[in-house]
């Protein structure tokens, strides 16, 4: 699984979040999404192509931009997975 994180230079309230969650769903291969507002960050593990991940959030014109991606040993249970996204 991988850990990706992107800086959303335009996302700074709720109703952005959701925009981002509803564009991100379109991907099935995403397991989990941790979006702090404040920071302007979305961290996302999955097992997608990070540049499809990418290309979705470049659709939404919020100024996204890849920070970081390694991969990770971090397992989901699958009550974890849906509660997350």
């Amino acid at each position: 699984m991988q850990k990706t994180i992107f800086h959303i230079k335009e996302m700074d309230c709720p109703s952005e979040e959701e925009l981002v969650r509803m564009k991100l769903d379109e991907i099935p291969d995403i397991a989990r999404i941790d979006i702090n507002i404040q920071d302007r960050k979305a961290t996302i593990f999955h097992r997608a192509n990070t540049a499809e991940i990418e290309t979705l959030l470049n659709e939404l014109k919020l100024g996204s931009s890849l920070v970081s991606s390694e991969v990770v040993e971090e397992k989901l249970s699958g009550a974890d997975e849906n509660k997350n996204r």
